[in-house]
């Protein structure tokens, strides 16, 4: 068992050294523990799905007229699509897995709370 950690130990030591400590913004990223810009992307994306204090349909206080990219759940959406979409780095499974989105995606998308007949009076309210 000794063994195996001890090997686990030295390919991971290799890889930080190998792909962390060689590029100056990944390694201050991972040593401030705030992660890749797409990580910290993601994760504002997950808080702009999930805060019901911002302009945005999960807010019950804010009618459901006007332009949709006026909602800032909307524009999470959006821009999430457009991460998503992006050739080359893109969005990698680890940050996927650790931004919180999957978690505030499943919420937004599965609210019990927004029943039919309140969206409804939300979407004719003046």
């Amino acid at each position: 068992a000794q063994e195996v950690a001890a090997s686990v130990a030295s390919r991971a030591a290799r890889f930080h050294e190998m792909f962390v400590s060689s590029n100056p913004t990944l390694a201050a990223a991972v040593t401030s523990g705030e992660g890749s810009a797409t990580l910290r992307k993601l994760r504002s994306l997950a808080t702009s799905l999930s805060d019901e204090s911002l302009y945005s349909t999960v807010n019950p206080k804010v009618p459901l007229a006007g332009s949709w990219t006026t909602f800032a759940d909307v524009r999470a959406l959006r821009q999430l699509a457009s991460l998503l979409d992006e050739v080359g780095d893109g969005v990698s499974t680890f940050e996927l897995a650790k931004s919180g989105l999957v978690e505030a995606l499943l919420t937004y998308l599965t609210d019990a709370d927004a029943a039919p007949a309140d969206v409804a009076n939300r979407a004719a309210a003046p």
